[in-house]
Parts: C-alpha cells; sequence; structure tokens
C-alpha cells in the first residue's frame, strides 16, 4: 500500500453504560477491543481481527482501528459482545439475573441506551418433554 495505513474510526452510542453503572467510554471500549482481538479463538472464528494492528481512542466517544489492511468483513466481525468484569457484564438490552442447569433468567437493562426494553423480565427453560414429541412428530411425519 505504499507505506499508506488504512484507518478506521467507529464511535459508541453517547450514555452507554455497563450493568454493573460502569459508563462505556471510548478508553474502556478500546481496551476491551484489544484484549478481544488478542483471543486466538475470537481470530480463528472472526478472521478480519486478524487485520487490527491496534486499537486506541480518539475523544470520550471515537475509536481509531489501525489495520494492516483494509477488511470488508471487519464491521460485521466487531458485533462482539463488550463485557467487563467477573461475573461478566455487558451492555446489552438484557443482563443475566441467574443462570442454572433448569433456566435462565433475563433482566431489563434501564440504562440502555436505546431505551429501556419493555419487557421486563426473560425465563428460558428446557422442555425435554416437548423435544422428545416433536421427535416423535417428526419421526411419524417422515415414515408415516
Amino acid at each position: 500500500m505504499g507505506g499508506c495505513r488504512p484507518d478506521v474510526t467507529g464511535e459508541s452510542p453517547k450514555g452507554n453504560h455497563f450493568h454493573n453503572g460502569t459508563p462505556l467510554t471510548a478508553t474502556l471500549a478500546a481496551t476491551i477491543l484489544r484484549e478481544a482481538v488478542a483471543r486466538p479463538s475470537n481470530r480463528a472464528q472472526f478472521t478480519s481481527l486478524s487485520d487490527v494492528r491496534d486499537v486506541r481512542p480518539d475523544g470520550d466517544l471515537q475509536l481509531v482501528f489501525e489495520l494492516s489492511r483494509l477488511s470488508s468483513s471487519l464491521p460485521e466481525d466487531l458485533e462482539l459482545p463488550l463485557e467487563i468484569g467477573q461475573p461478566s457484564v455487558g451492555t446489552g438490552a438484557y443482563r443475566i439475573l441467574k443462570r442454572e442447569p433448569t433456566e435462565i433468567v433475563l433482566a431489563a437493562n434501564e440504562r440502555y441506551y436505546l431505551g429501556a426494553p419493555r419487557i421486563q423480565q426473560v425465563m428460558i427453560r428446557p422442555f425435554v418433554a416437548l423435544r422428545r414429541r416433536g421427535a416423535a412428530f417428526c419421526a411419524v411425519s417422515r415414515h408415516g
């Protein structure tokens, strides 16, 4: 590329917070993304991350991605969850209240940058009996 380095700038929405109340700043986002880019499993799954040389903040809301080459799939591959802490907390519309083999309970993130979700709580439970019936129905449909 004749000494020219491709840089891409991205912007974080103003007022975005993690579920624990920590504001999402460009500095924190750059740190999280640098760690995500360095993780071999992420580079294997999202191949364009290998093109990212560095991520640095540019002001309060903007990030600059220094790339080894232009990558058309990078914007899509950057659909990574931004998480901090242990247990991890994210910035999405819902946060995990409970995670057990029998159920997962999600609660609305009242500080979600696009506005609080109208559904306050979501419960996800496996129903083994329904799967068996469904499998039996499929077996009958294919053979009968």
